[in-house]
C-alpha cells in the first residue's frame, strides 16, 4: 500500500500546484475526453441515482442500450466516485479517478515484483520501480483520457497469473485477472490478453533455462494457460458478449485488414532517444515514436543486468530479445496492427505503450532481486552511463523539442547509477 499512497499523494500534490480539481476549477480531461467523457460521467451519475438505465436510454440517439458505452468508458470501479459528487463536480471525480488509477498501477506492480521475485527486491528499489510504473510517460500522457489507464493496473496482475500458471500450475489468478481486465475496459483488456500470449512464451523460456523441460511439459503448460485464459474470457462474457453484439451492429466498426504488412514504420531512432521524464503541455502525441520512460532506476537496473558476470549468456540474450520485442511492437507493422486490435489508430500514441515499460521494469526487477549479491561495480556504472551518452548523441540527430526536459532527464540518468554505485 505504500507505493499506492505515495503515487496518489504525488498526483494530488501536482494537482494542487497547478490548481487542478479538487484544488481548483481545472480538469485533466482534454480533447475527446472533455467533449464526450464529461457527459458520459454525468450520464452514469444519473444511472447510479436511478434516473437513467444502462439497458435502455433515450440519451443515445433515438434510444437503445448503453451497455456498449458502459463497457468502453464507464466500467472502471473508480466511476463509483460519482456516488460522492454532484453532476456539477464531474471534473473533481474525474481527476481523483485518474490519481487513483495511477496509484493502483503502482500497487499492482509492487504485488507483481514481490510475488514474481519471491520478496527478494529490497524496499527502496521496489518502491522506485513501482512508483515509476504508476507515473510513467504513458500514464502522464493518457491522464487526459483516463479510460486507458485501467489496462495499466490490470497488466501486472495478469502477467503474475501467467507466471503462476507456468511455474506452479495454478490458473486461478490468471482467469480472474483476465476476466476483470476485460470487464473494466474491453479494449485494453484485449491488449493485455494478446500480450499474455507472448509473456507465456517468455515465462516458458525462463522455466526451460532454470529446470530444462520436455515438449510434453510445454504442451501441458500451453493447455493450462489456454484453459485459464478461456475461463477468464467466459467469465467476462456477462458484459463482453452484449458489447460484442453491439459492435457487430456497427458501434465499433470493422477490422482494418488492409493494414497488415511485414514492413516497418515510424522512427526507431527517435524512439531510442525518447526516454525522457514527464510530458510538455504542448507536446503532440505521435505514432512515429514512443517513450518507455518509467524512471531512471528502471533503465539503470535493466542495463546493469547485462554487466553481471555471473549471469549466463543465454539469460542476457533473452533480456536483449525482450528489449528488441519492445521496439518491434511499435515499429514492425504486423505487431503494431495486432496490438492495435486490428484497427488503424488515428492521431494518438499507441494505446499499448505501457507494455514496453512493463518489460523494462521486469528486467530491472531481475537485477534488483539479487543486486546485493551481484553488486553495482564499475562494469555496471559504465554501461549505465553509456545510456545518457547515447541519448545525447541521438539528440544531435533528433533534436529534443524541450531542452529543459532533456537536460533534466540526462542529469537523473547520471545521478541514479552513481547513487547505486555508492550503496554498499
Amino acid at each position: 500500500m505504500i507505493s499506492f499512497a505515495l503515487t496518489t499523494l504525488i498526483c494530488l500534490g501536482v494537482f494542487a500546484f497547478f490548481r487542478e480539481a479538487p484544488f481548483g476549477d481545472k480538469t485533466l480531461a482534454a480533447s475527446d475526453a472533455f467533449i464526450q467523457y464529461m457527459d458520459l460521467m454525468a450520464f452514469f451519475k444519473d444511472v447510479l441515482s436511478g434516473n437513467q438505465s444502462l439497458t435502455y436510454t433515450m440519451t443515445k440517439g433515438l434510444g437503445g442500450s448503453a451497455i456498449g458505452i458502459f463497457s468502453y468508458y464507464l466500467a472502471s470501479p473508480t466511476e463509483l466516485l460519482q456516488l460522492f459528487f454532484s453532476k456539477d463536480q464531474v471534473p473533481v471525480s474525474y481527476n481523483l479517478a485518474a490519481a487513483l488509477k495511477m496509484g493502483m498501477a503502482s500497487l499492482t506492480m509492487t504485488w507483481f515484483l514481490q510475488d514474481r521475485f519471491n520478496n527478494k527486491i529490497s524496499m527502496l528499489p521496489l518502491m522506485g520501480l513501482s512508483i515509476g510504473y504508476g507515473l510513467m510517460h504513458y500514464n502522464l500522457y493518457q491522464i487526459w483520457s483516463a479510460m486507458w489507464l485501467d489496462g495499466v493496473y490490470m497488466l501486472p496482475l495478469m502477467m503474475l497469473g501467467v507466471y503462476r500458471a507456468v511455474h506452479f500450475g495454478s490458473i486461478g489468478m490468471l482467469s480472474v485477472s483476465t476476466a476483470l481486465s476485460i470487464l473494466l475496459n474491453w479494449y485494453t483488456g484485449g491488449i493485455n490478453c494478446l500480450f499474455s500470449g507472448f509473456w507465456f512464451l517468455a515465462e516458458e523460456t525462463l522455466l526451460h533455462f532454470q529446470r530444462g523441460g520436455a515438449k510434453k511439459e510445454f504442451f501441458s503448460d500451453t493447455v493450462r494457460y489456454v484453459f485459464g485464459m478461456v475461463t477468464g474470457i467466459l467469465i467476462s462474457s456477462i458484459l463482453f458478449l452484449p458489447t460484442i453484439l453491439q459492435l457487430r451492429e456497427g458501434i465499433g466498426g470493422s477490422f482494418d485488414w488492409n493494414q497488415i504488412s511485414l514492413g516497418f514504420q515510424g522512427d526507431i531512432l527517435a524512439s531510442l532517444g525518447a526516454y525522457y521524464m514527464g510530458i510538455h503541455p504542448k507536446e503532440i502525441p505521435s505514432l512515429d515514436y514512443m517513450s518507455l520512460f518509467c524512471g531512471s532506476l528502471a533503465v539503470s537496473g535493466a542495463l546493469a543486468l547485462f554487466a553481471v558476470k555471473d549471469i549466463k549468456w543465454k539469460y542476457k540474450a533473452f533480456a536483449f530479445l525482450l528489449i528488441v520485442f519492445s521496439f518491434l511492437m511499435f515499429h514492425w507493422k504486423i505487431l503494431f496492427f495486432m496490438f492495435s486490435l486490428m484497427k488503424k489508430p488515428m492521431g494518438f500514441m499507441p494505446r499499448y505503450s505501457y507494455l514496453g515499460s512493463f518489460i523494462l521494469i521486469f528486467l530491472s526487477g531481475c537485477y534488483f532481486s539479487d543486486w546485493k549479491k551481484w553488486g553495482f561495480g564499475i562494469r555496471q556504472l559504465i554501461i549505465c552511463l553509456l545510456f545518457p551518452v547515447s541519448q545525447i548523441l541521438i539528440e544531435r540527430l533528433r533534436p529534443a523539442l524541450y531542452q529543459n526536459f532533456f537536460l533534466f532527464n540526462i542529469a537523473f540518468l547520471v545521478i541514479v547509477p552513481c547513487i547505486l554505485g555508492s550503496v554498499k
